[in-house]
């Protein structure tokens, strides 16, 4: 992986670590804080609640009170007159109060007067006997000691429950001794609890706690709820949560739940929150991952990429005094810096080298050359010792002037390949082409009869920049070396192949082949397949081709043939590179 995409990579890691775990924060910290703030805002929702029932009770508490601290009450407990009833307890004063039902009831525990009203129906109607049983059994209902106390709350029955305030008897001075007491009541029905939720603006379910069909959210809040915990909240679902609260009665002991249906307004909004949040982080990280990449790749990115392009255009150029540029003051330039000290110092190296390689190769010429010229001259020498004793026939005497000059012919080329591969090559490029190339080369050389040449070299408009004289020498070589591989005879083969941006050049023959320790140093000076000779021509060919930009490749089966490829580039950028590039033997 490249070092840019590896950065790329971990800023992103970094990043979506970040989202992510931001994300549990919230969900595990911000969002039970807002659980927790929710659950608090509805058991304040339930206060409220519970003080409209405590605002029932006070009502009731007020209504009793006008009627039991009045004269005519302290009167009427104690003779039961009609008039009382007939200009007091009619049905308007229960419809004006909204009371269900009224009791008079003596100090010792008789009931001087009840009376109930259906306020749905407007008419009177019978009083509970339960009610009127359980409140004459609960002497502390009615039965008060001083002018200060009195009762208000809730007394359940069997079916049904209600709300009840009960006052002393007193004077309209509030004097006693205390007579009796005035008790009024409402009953908690449907009717009751639809008006309690206008009153809240929450819709209002109530149970008993001993309802043995409580629903199971009533059933969980009645067994967290107590009297010294007397709120609860739940979330119902995913929108609603319940605030529950538990209600004493007259004695003191748990007796209703009331459940308030809420909407989760503020856990959606902190959920909202969260959201936004998350996506303005979200955009943020975006922001510091772009301009963190922005900036690594003008300071570091960028430029151990150019460095590494340099670093790999070093590696495929000879040229060993190129150098690295990189330009800042860390440690990138410094690294540069080492490369090219290291370069120097390997440039330095490498001259030594080249130098003690030149001294060796020259010491090799020296030997081979003398060898090789040994043979010619002596042949030279003979012939003249003879020519001089003057004692052959006119034949002989032309035999020997001929082996002459074909030992000095062979002693001038030794002499020029020496030249030729010592000196610079300067490639003068035109346009040519492969036919071009191939009809010079082959018109240079002399095949003998024994062979069959077979010339498909193209014939059409591809072009190549280059040097044609040079490789027309090149492809000659190679086709002399074909012609020698094959002294009884066989077939050559020429031929050109356009292969995308590269032209190949092969020669192919039938002859003796070469063995595979051969093919690795073909092109080497001093190395040849000839019994005579310095190998001075494919070692020539290989350097043309490289002064043009391209390679020499050859495979061989012993005994059946062997292919020569020349590989050149077809674009004038990779010629116009390789002109300024000359060889010479060091």
């Amino acid at each position: 992986m490249k070092i840019r995409a590896k950065t790329a990579l971990i800023i992103s890691a970094v990043c979506l670590c970040t989202i992510i775990g931001v994300f549990l924060l919230s969900q595990t910290v911000l969002t039970s804080g807002f659980v927790s703030l929710e659950e608090t805002t509805t058991s304040q929702e339930m206060e409220k609640v519970v003080s409209s029932f405590n605002d029932t009770f006070n009502s009731l508490i007020l209504f009793a009170s006008d009627y039991a601290q009045w004269n005519d009450t302290y009167a009427f407990i104690e003779n039961n007159n009609t008039a009382y009833i007939q200009d007091n307890l009619v049905d308007s004063t229960f419809q004006y109060s909204n009371v269900d039902f009224m009791i008079y009831i003596n100090q010792t525990g008789g009931i001087v007067y009840a009376k109930a009203y259906n306020q749905s129906a407007e008419c009177d109607i019978p009083i509970s006997q339960e009610l009127m049983h359980t409140i004459s059994n609960n002497e502390e209902l009615w039965h008060f000691d001083t002018s200060t106390e009195n009762v208000a709350g809730i007394l359940t029955l069997s079916n049904t429950t209600v709300m009840i305030s009960s006052e002393p008897i007193l004077t309209s001075e509030a004097n006693g001794p205390v007579r009796g007491a005035v008790i009024i009541g409402k009953y908690l029905d449907q009717a009751r609890i639809i008006a309690l939720s206008g009153e809240t603006h929450l819709p209002l379910a109530l149970y008993r706690t001993d309802d043995p069909y409580l629903p199971d959210d009533f059933r969980v809040a009645n067994s967290t709820l107590s009297i010294e915990n007397p709120l609860f909240a739940r979330a119902l679902n995913g929108t609603v949560i319940g605030g529950y609260a538990l209600i004493t009665d007259v004695f003191s002991n748990p007796a209703i739940i009331v459940r308030a249906e809420m909407p989760r307004t503020l856990l959606a909004q902190g959920q909202t929150t969260i959201n936004y949040f998350l996506l303005l982080l979200i955009a943020g990280l975006v922001i510091v991952f772009a301009t963190i990449m922005i900036l690594l790749e003008k300071g570091v990115l960028y430029r151990l990429t150019k460095l590494n392009g340099e670093i790999g255009s070093l590696g495929e150029s000879s040229d060993l005094s190129k150098r690295v540029q990189v330009k800042g003051d860390d440690e990138i330039t410094s690294l540069a810096q080492s490369l090219n000290a290291m370069l120097e110092r390997i440039e330095n190296t490498t001259t030594k080298l080249t130098r003690a390689e030149r001294f060796s190769t020259i010491g090799e010429l020296a030997t081979t050359v003398g060898n090789d010229l040994r043979n010619p001259l002596q042949g030279i020498r003979n012939a003249t010792y003879s020519l001089r004793k003057g004692t052959q026939q006119v034949e002989q005497s032309r035999r020997m002037l001929d082996e002459i000059e074909k030992s000095i012919t062979y002693s001038d080329n030794i002499v020029r390949n020496l030249v030729e591969y010592s000196q610079e090559l300067r490639p003068e490029l035109t346009k040519t082409t492969p036919k071009t190339i191939a009809t010079k080369a082959l018109h240079s050389i002399e095949i003998p009869n024994s062979i069959h040449l077979v010339d498909r070299t193209e014939d059409d408009e591809t072009t190549i920049i280059a040097d044609s004289n040079l490789l027309s020498r090149a492809l000659a070589n190679l086709i002399q070396n074909a012609v020698e591989a094959m002294p009884k005879g066989g077939n050559l083969t020429v031929e050109s192949t356009p292969l995308n941006d590269k032209m190949e050049f092969n020669v192919i023959d039938t002859g003796c082949g070469f063995p595979e320790e051969f093919k690795n140093k073909i092109g080497n000076p001093l190395v040849t397949r000839k019994a005579r000779g310095m190998g001075f021509g494919l070692a020539i060919t290989k350097r043309i081709l490289e002064a043009h930009g391209g390679s020499l490749q050859a495979e061989s089966t012993a005994g059946k043939g062997s292919t020569f490829k020349i590989v050149l580039p077809l674009t004038e950028e990779n010629a116009t590179i390789t002109q300024n590039n000359h060889y010479h033997l060091h």
